[in-house]
């Protein structure tokens, strides 16, 4: 499903080293009868930054139920995660480290996607809200059509931000990350991995998606079997001209 909405902040994971080095991840609020530190070593949490404008589907919605969200508006979260939608074009996420007693490095975050290359874009449909605002202000990117996608300063697309970068978390201190994922070409899901190191052990935490769900983001596609715009006044089909518009694939129109 692909992660759109008002911003929204979700469960924190929370990881500390294990006897044997490794990291021990457990969602707050769990219940386990086995010991642990007095605090995590690490938080890690995600949210979306602004409103996607438009989301692509893996498939076009015919059934009724998918009709009757369709007609409804605003709220399409139910009609994307059964057609495995995905962020059009860039997916916004703000990422905040949290730390915990002790003061921890972190060298890196990974992205790990769930297939080698990009896949082809969706076209099933294509689902924009009008008047989603400002785009965020970003501070790391990826171009998640490589094959082995990484983040980057805005102003280095060649250059991996963690290669010369690190950042050292002193005991509680927080840090937050502007963070956009883009896609010209195909379709990518992928998980996100802190990769640290803590009194000169290394750890590892993953970055849950917010709601739950997947990080997904998708170029746009040539043609979409269907096309609807969600506006105030409802919700109505677009026509080709405006599908360029709102992909900004021009040169396709």
């Amino acid at each position: 499903m692909a992660l759109v909405g008002a911003p929204l902040l979700v469960t924190f994971v929370s990881g500390h080293l294990s006897d044997d080095g490794n990291t021990a991840t457990e969602p707050s609020g769990a219940q386990s009868s086995a010991p642990s530190p007095s605090r995590p070593d690490l938080h890690a949490s995600a949210s979306l930054l602004g409103i996607t404008s438009c989301t692509a589907l893996a498939t076009a919605p015919t059934a009724l139920e998918d009709r009757a969200e369709l007609a409804a508006g605003g709220d399409w979260s139910g009609l994307i995660s059964r057609h495995s939608g995905a962020a059009l074009g860039q997916l916004h996420v703000g990422i905040t480290l949290q730390g915990g007693d002790r003061a921890l490095t972190i060298d890196s975050i990974d992205i790990e996607p769930r297939a080698g290359r990009a896949s082809p874009p969706h076209d099933g449909a294509l689902l924009c809200w009008a008047g989603q605002g400002d785009e965020p202000r970003v501070q790391l990117a990826a171009d998640m059509d490589l094959p082995e996608p990484y983040l980057h300063d805005e102003e280095s697309p060649t250059l991996p931000h963690f290669r010369d970068s690190v950042i050292t978390l002193a005991p509680h201190e927080q840090v937050s990350l502007a963070v956009s994922f883009r896609a010209e070409e195909g379709h990518r899901e992928f998980e996100l991995i802190i990769r640290y190191v803590l009194d000169g052990e290394r750890g590892s935490l993953p970055v849950p998606p917010p709601d739950g769900q997947e990080y997904a983001v998708t170029a746009p596609a040539d043609t979409y079997e269907a096309a609807y715009l969600s506006t105030v006044t409802g919700t109505r089909q677009m026509d080709s001209q405006e599908i360029c518009q709102w992909t900004g694939a021009h040169e396709n129109c």
